[in-house]
């Protein structure tokens, strides 16, 4: 990770009493960076830097234009955000980020629903 293309962003983690500095970086011009919301937030928003239609029953991969470098021995775990689930019917299928990891991070989501549905830009997509 080249240092003057990385980020350095404080992440608190609520069942967790200590801050964390997880350093990424925004290989992508359209990337967004990641997203707390406040201080009782748990975990990480990541958001969608562009537009995607998901067909009924089908994939989508979601390109965030982030690499994350995580330290030895932690994990990420992606998971669902409710509110994604119950408006939009998209899941998260897969979603275990290895500590050694340096590739960008892909948000693999399906669609359960029988109508096509969208994802704009900004979209918070997934938690972890």
């Amino acid at each position: 990770m080249a240092d003057n293309l990385v980020h350095v962003a404080p992440v608190h983690l609520q069942s967790f009493p200590i801050q964390l500095e997880l350093r990424y970086e925004k290989i992508r011009h359209e990337a967004l960076d990641q997203f707390v919301r406040n201080d009782e937030s748990c975990g990480v928003d990541l958001c969608s830097p562009k537009f995607y239609a998901v067909d009924p029953l089908q994939q989508v991969k979601i390109y965030t234009g982030l690499i994350f470098e995580f330290k030895a021995g932690w994990t990420a775990f992606l998971k669902d955000k409710s509110s994604v689930v119950t408006r939009k019917h998209l899941v998260v299928e897969g979603g275990v980020i290895d500590p050694g990891y340096r590739g960008e991070i892909i948000v693999v989501m399906r669609n359960m629903s029988q109508q096509t549905q969208f994802i704009q830009p900004g979209d918070f997509v997934v938690k972890w």
